[in-house]
């Protein structure tokens, strides 16, 4: 079993290729689709974290 991450999965699994020993956070995927749900949710996130940074940079001009 290898340990994979979200978009890794997701692009084999477009491929037709996805791989039932592959592991995603430590348990088998058993749904691409919560594998991409996952993956948009750490994506907004990220957008929010990068929005706040943005936000403090104009405070400072």
């Amino acid at each position: 079993m290898a340990e994979k991450d979200a978009y890794s999965i997701l692009l084999e699994a477009s491929h037709g290729k996805l791989n039932s020993n592959d592991l995603y956070k430590g348990k088998p995927v058993n749904s691409v689709i919560e594998v991409a749900l996952d993956a948009i949710n750490e994506l907004e996130m990220e957008i929010q974290r990068l929005n706040y940074i943005i936000r403090q940079k104009n405070k400072q001009r």
